[in-house]
């Protein structure tokens, strides 16, 4: 059934593309008047098609043609051997042919496979062309990618996990808000088809019920405005966690997904320590008490606007990095993981985040435990060594954790007393989700005057938020999670037992820094908290040999 439906996308996907040449070539002779666009097209032909002459071209026109193509003439060009545009041993043609080999479990043996991507990169380039002339670059970069993005996912949905994985800190919530919705409909299609398997468990139950209890405090908000936008983008992470851990049905895709989420760290901590070096920071004095700490420097927050919220990514991320140090096997890459983990910790050090420092080393100290024993003995000596060498500016931030002194920490503390008073009265069903709603409520029992936009803590703020049942459905998918894991740690293969320590350690030092901040404020990190659920239950189910792909 598998076949049959792959078979019969390639054909849609493939009929789709080859009906545009035509029009594609005609609007570009209509707009080409420029010999600049004729250079442009000539280099694109020679780049990707340099046996074909498929550049017409004058002095002051340049178009893109393939010349009566249909589904016979295209398939008959693919057999001609040797002298297709892309080569076997073509580099594009390898790269891609990786990707592709990722998704499907197959690689692109035949001629007809290489077709397509001889037609999709021709249509493309021809695309990105007009565009680029007519609107500029960043929107040519755009629509090529998004058009391309959209026709593999569609095909292929677990290529929206992959991109998921990579693209969360960096881009708009709102990217990842649609690419979580075409990934749904994708895999929703791919579904009805029968091409996609559905395999229920005890997160799914947990997480649609408080998907529903979600949607239940919309309506009994105090400020159900705040309230609907707010719990529309949980529950859509929530059945895009669901769909997946589905799609994660073979160990190459779920460590290709840890592997993306490590290399997208890395361009976030790079980030992160240009901002700190070039000063190219906004909001340099409203995350330190300028009294106190004088010179310590500002605080960096790299692609995720608050440098609290780039030490909560940063727990996951260093400690996944750590964790592939043990579960990839070529030396290269365990040398790639390490310099990764190197540079998020230098970025987490200069986010001056003191719980994230907290829940990294209280992180590190449970990878100790669950994956290397040894290590405990590394953890010991760095605790020692660190006072000896880090610098002054640093100790002293480090030190003044729980000093009542600092205007940060006597503002969480009488938040934290306000919102216990809160909890007496609103324990039994909430608030209701959203900064609104929280405002509104914190207003009738807020101290010294102090505004808040939430409760600076996890645990009190899904309490008042959802009620006690929201909290109970959610110890219940922690404890799923990490009896998922602790039974991957005790009898899988030592790949997915390095793997599923790391997942916990960054989940257990992520709610370690959730007693000092709530660590759902920024949408992006939420994503990244289910997306680890589902990671757990892929991990599970994959160390118990089961193997949901057709």
């Amino acid at each position: 059934m598998e076949q049959k439906s792959y078979k019969s996308l390639t054909v849609f996907l493939a009929e789709f593309l080859i009906a545009l040449p035509e029009r594609v070539s005609g609007f570009i002779k209509n707009i080409a008047k420029t010999g600049l666009l004729y250079k442009i097209s000539a280099w694109l032909g020679n780049l990707f098609f340099p046996k074909h002459t498929i550049i017409e071209s004058s002095e002051n026109t340049a178009s893109i043609t393939i010349h009566s193509l249909s589904m016979k003439p295209l398939f008959a060009v693919a057999k001609l051997k040797g002298k297709f545009p892309f080569a076997r041993n073509s580099s594009i043609i390898k790269c891609f042919s990786s990707f592709y080999r990722i998704l499907t479990e197959r690689s692109i043996k035949s001629e007809k496979d290489t077709a397509i991507v001889f037609v999709i990169f021709a249509l493309l380039g021809a695309l990105g062309t007009v565009i680029y002339f007519a609107l500029g670059a960043v929107y040519a970069a755009i629509a090529v990618d998004g058009l391309f993005g959209f026709g593999l996912v569609m095909y292929m949905p677990v290529a929206g996990v992959f991109a998921a994985a990579f693209l969360i800190p960096i881009v708009p919530t709102k990217v990842i808000l649609a690419l979580s919705i075409l990934t749904i409909v994708s895999y929703g299609i791919h579904f009805l088809h029968d091409s996609a398997d559905f395999t229920p468990d005890l997160m799914d139950l947990f997480s649609l019920l408080f998907a529903v209890l979600l949607a239940f405090s919309c309506f009994i908000s105090f400020r159900p405005s705040g309230s609907f936008p707010m719990a529309a983008v949980y529950i859509l992470f929530i059945i895009f966690a669901i769909v997946s851990k589905n799609l994660l049905n073979t160990k190459k895709k779920f460590f290709a997904v840890l592997s993306l989420l490590i290399s997208s760290s890395l361009f976030v901590s790079l980030y992160g320590i240009y901002q700190r070096f070039t000063g190219n920071l906004e909001n340099r004095e409203m995350w330190l008490d300028a009294d106190m700490f004088t010179n310590v420097g500002a605080r960096v927050y790299s692609t995720l606007e608050n440098p609290n919220v780039l030490g909560e990514y940063l727990i996951i991320s260093i400690s996944i990095s750590a964790a592939a140090l043990y579960f990839l096997k070529k030396p290269v890459s365990k040398i790639a993981a390490l310099i990764v983990a190197v540079i998020g910790g230098v970025c987490m050090i200069l986010t001056l985040s003191r719980g994230a420092w907290l829940g990294l080393m209280i992180a590190a100290l449970v990878f100790a435990v669950l994956a290397e024993r040894k290590l405990i003995w590394l953890f010991l000596l760095a605790a020692i060594i660190s006072p000896l060498v880090m610098p002054d500016s640093i100790l002293d931030r480090f030190l003044s954790i729980g000093n009542v002194a600092d205007s940060s920490t006597s503002y969480r503390v009488n938040i934290w007393r306000a919102s216990l008073e809160i909890l007496k009265v609103f324990w039994p069903i909430g608030i209701g989700q959203g900064e609104e709603s929280f405002v509104t409520i914190y207003s009738l029992f807020s101290l010294n005057a102090i505004t808040a936009p939430h409760s600076h803590n996890l645990y009190l703020q899904i309490i008042i938020d959802l009620g006690i049942c929201g909290f109970l459905l959610f110890v219940c998918c922690m404890l799923i999670y990490f009896k998922n894991l602790l039974s991957l740690v005790k009898k899988a293969d030592k790949q997915l037992k390095f793997a599923a320590a790391g997942l916990a350690a960054g989940m257990v030092g992520y709610l370690a820094q959730g007693a000092t901040d709530n660590v759902w404020y920024n949408y992006r990190v939420v994503c990244l908290f289910w997306f680890l659920l589902a990671a757990s239950c892929a991990a599970y189910r994959l160390g118990r040999g089961v193997n949901i792909e057709s």
